[in-house]
Formats: C-alpha cells, sequence, structure tokens
C-alpha cells in the first residue's frame, strides 16, 4: 500500500500549474458577482474583484492534493500555510486575468461550453454531476467563470511569456550533462497483491481472524489458484476491481516491509504473508524494469520543456510582483476552514 494517498481532483488549479510545472486547466471565480454569490464568503478583494472562500476552498484542496503526488507528507500542521499560499496563488491569478483580458484573452462562450461538457461527460447521471458541485460549493455558474478564468490566464501566459522564451540545442546538452541524476531510472515493479485489513485497534480475536483468513487465500494461491481472480473476489482493497493490480512503482512509495517483499521476488512470483500498517499481504510480482539511464534522444523534449517553463516562470514572477505593487489588495480576516 501507498504511504500517501494519491488523490486525482476533478478541477485542477491553476496556479499549482503556473508555478509548480503541471498542467491545469483552471482557476478562481471571477469578479462578476452574480446573485447566487451573494451569500459567499469572500476572503479577498483585488482591484476591487472579489475572490470567495469556495474558490479558495477548492485551491487548497488541489495544492494538497499535488503535494501529496510528489509524495510530500502534508501534516494538518501544515495547513494554515498551505492555505495561506493557495490564497496567493489565487490572487495571482485574479491579477493576470485582468492583464489577459486586457491584452486580448477573452474566451468564446462555446469553448467553456466544452469544457462544461467534459465535465458533466466524467458522470453517469445529471445527479452525480450536481452532487460534485456541491461538494465544491460551486453552481454550474460558478464553475464556468472559474473555467473560463483558468483559460484566459492559460492563454496569456503561454502566449506573452512561453512562447518569448527561447532555448537553443546547446542549453537542452548543457543541462542534460550537468544533471545525469534527474535521467536514472530507478529500478521498479510491478505489482498485484490481495489485502485483508487490520486496524491498529483491532482486538486479539480480530487479529486472530484476519490472520486465518490470509492464511486461507494463501493456501489457495499455492494450491494453483489464479491470483487475479482471489484478488477481485477477496482483497479489501480498492486495487481489487483490477485483479489486485498496483501497477509499476519504485522504492520509497510503499511501506518497508511491503517494499522488501516486492522487491524480492522476480516476475511470476507471489510472497509468503506480509504485514504492514493496513493488514495483512500477499504480494505476487508482474514485471520488473532494471535502472537504466534515459537517453539524451528521448529526454531531449522534456528538457526543452522544462527550460521553457523554468525560463518563462522567472518572467512571469517578476510580471506579477510588478502588477501587485500597483494593486489593491485587501484580504480579509478568514473564518476557520
Amino acid at each position: 500500500m501507498k504511504k500517501i494517498p494519491l488523490i486525482i481532483c476533478l478541477i485542477p488549479a491553476l496556479f499549482i500549474g503556473l508555478f509548480y510545472g503541471i498542467t491545469a486547466a483552471a482557476s478562481s471565480l471571477n469578479d462578476e458577482v452574480q446573485s447566487d454569490e451573494k451569500e459567499g464568503v469572500v476572503v479577498a478583494v483585488i482591484n476591487g474583484s472579489k475572490i470567495y472562500r469556495a474558490a479558495l476552498d477548492l485551491e487548497v484542496k488541489s495544492l494538497t492534493a499535488h503535494l501529496l503526488s510528489l509524495g510530500d507528507p502534508v501534516p494538518k500542521s501544515d495547513e494554515p500555510e498551505i492555505r495561506k499560499k493557495a490564497l496567493e496563488s489565487l490572487i495571482n491569478a485574479e491579477i493576470l486575468y485582468t492583464a489577459g483580458l486586457k491584452a486580448g484573452y477573452d474566451i468564446d462562450a462555446a469553448l467553456i461550453d466544452q469544457e462544461i461538457q467534459q465535465v458533466k461527460d466524467q458522470f453517469e447521471t445529471p445527479a452525480d454531476y450536481q452532487k460534485m458541485l456541491e461538494s465544491i460549493h460551486f453552481t454550474e455558474n460558478q464553475l464556468r467563470r472559474h473555467f473560463k478564468k483558468g483559460l484566459v490566464v492559460k492563454n496569456f501566459v503561454e502566449q506573452e511569456f512561453e512562447k518569448k522564451v527561447i532555448v537553443t540545442p546547446r542549453d537542452i546538452r548543457q543541462y542534460y550533462t550537468d544533471h545525469p541524476e534527474k535521467f536514472n531510472r530507478p529500478e521498479e515493479v510491478k505489482a498485484s497483491h490481495i489485502l485483508i485489513k487490520l486496524d491498529e485497534n483491532a482486538t486479539p480475536a480480530q487479529k486472530i481472524n484476519a490472520k486465518k483468513e490470509i492464511e486461507t487465500i494463501l493456501a489457495q494461491i499455492k494450491a494453483g489458484k489464479d491470483f487475479a481472480t482471489l484478488a477481485k473476489a477477496l482483497s479489501q482493497c480498492p486495487s481489487n476491481s483490477d485483479g489486485g493490480d498496483l501497477g509499476y512503482f519504485k522504492r520509497g512509495v510503499m511501506e518497508k516491509s511491503f517494499e522488501d517483499a516486492a522487491f524480492s521476488l522476480e516476475p511470476g512470483q507471489s510472497s509468503g504473508i506480509v504485514l504492514t500498517s493496513f493488514g495483512y499481504h500477499i504480494i505476487t510480482v508482474t514485471g520488473k524494469k532494471l535502472e537504466s539511464t534515459v537517453p539524451f534522444e528521448k529526454a531531449e523534449k522534456r528538457i526543452q520543456r522544462h527550460l521553457t517553463l523554468h525560463r518563462s516562470k522567472a518572467l512571469l514572477d517578476k510580471f506579477v510582483d510588478l502588477q501587485r505593487q500597483s494593486a489593491t489588495i485587501d484580504i480579509e480576516k478568514q473564518p476557520e476552514a
């Protein structure tokens, strides 16, 4: 089991994309005060445009998800700092949105319709879509403005900053030479598992029953029963729907006992019973990738993109700092999240 769960957000935050180097589609609410926002809690006002708590909450979730996906722990003590960074991101987004509109990067309503439809298509029913909106405290009108702002800022940044950056072949080669550690691929294994959960506060009787259950499954595997079939029927991990498949992972991702067992196996081999904080596991390895180095030819485009983003971010930071100097920014005292 992974030490830190991977959270996949439906609507990623724009400024994670701009300032942390990943692709994203949207930002915060815009300055149009609609009737459905009149009861919303205002957390900041930038040049007269309001940022609402719903937008801040979504940005916090997105930033937290980003940190978790990088493998960074997010203890509760870090939440105030994350919230502060999220609000700064939204303020910067508001500044860039205004600049983007002034530069002529407004978005057609038809394009926003497409974005909304893509979100709706991810849900089985309209009711499920409405539940999602309620969970993030948005109406559809707010979501539309959310996407509009994100697209305006995205286009403005791409055209006015990224496309003006020059990265030469020599720059790319030099980066590859100077950073060999970035192009080393660590050993990875592809594994599936069967989990019988064991709560940390389990009683002795519960521990005995869980151990008996996993021992029974192990006996079936040794008798030749299909691992994936058993995982689908008996595993208590969400991966059971995929026959227990966890995909490829490197060292440092799983708990140590799980990792040690998985990396000690060869493809086609299964482990004995492995105990983690989640419970009892049986692991089978289905693939292995040895440590290797990414050749320059395969890394070239990725390096070019990295350098482009890095240099455009420096330009963007300077632009935003300059705009903030002349902006009127009022940050409201925030209620507890």
